[in-house]
């Protein structure tokens, strides 16, 4: 079965010379908060690195804290947009689409925890901000439960209770990027840590 391949499920592309100013910003602070986390990014730093001034990052953005909900409810577009894309392809069977999706999330996810990743920056978001971010991460999960909801339909998977079945799916996921004290990864590759997986949660959805 061939793999997927292309660009990072969640990363903007690395060449930013030629975006509208405001785009060039989110994706250079997005690879910024990706790289060092919340905390250790600053407005300066952001600016130095998109060679802007931060005066113009202010101009779009009032806060570091406005500047990392905004690539936050990106980046969740950003998948939701691959995962969609990876489990409507219809040249996989729906349980190779799973194992796909599950390596596409592996690599991209290899040297961030998304999870850990916002859970650093909500202390510093107001109410509105960390209600923009929890709506943002529930409209990526909608792509996963918009295809459990079509299989079911077609009769490829039994029916379950779909949001049981999303958050069981979700938590597993991660379970691919587990490592242990030392760094030692649970899987050989991401792809054989995704069929494992799969094959874990395809026996538990027809148990």
């Amino acid at each position: 079965m061939a793999k997927t391949t292309g660009r990072s499920i969640g990363r903007p592309k690395k060449d930013s010379q030629q975006m509208p100013m405001q785009q060039k910003i989110l994706a250079v602070a997005s690879q910024q908060f990706m790289r060092h986390g919340y905390k250790a990014v600053s407005m300066d730093g952001i600016a130095a690195a998109g060679n802007v001034t931060k005066a113009t990052i202010y101009y779009y953005y009032d806060s570091k804290a406005a500047l990392f909900t905004e690539t936050i409810i990106q980046l969740m577009y950003r998948i939701k947009t691959r995962t969609a894309q990876v489990l409507a392809d219809e040249q996989f069977s729906f349980k190779d689409r799973l194992i796909n999706l599950l390596e596409v999330y592996a690599n991209a996810t290899a040297n961030v925890d998304i999870n850990n990743f916002i859970r650093e920056a909500v202390p510093s978001l107001s109410v509105k901000q960390q209600q923009a971010v929890y709506e943002s991460e529930q409209f990526m999960h909608e792509a996963i439960r918009e295809a459990f909801q079509r299989e079911m339909t077609l009769g490829t998977i039994p029916n379950k209770e779909i949001t049981f079945l999303l958050h069981t799916f979700l938590a597993l996921m991660n379970v691919g990027r587990y490592t242990d004290y030392d760094d030692t990864q649970l899987f050989e590759t991401p792809r054989k840590g995704a069929e494992e997986i799969i094959h874990f949660f395809w026996a538990g959805l027809f148990a």
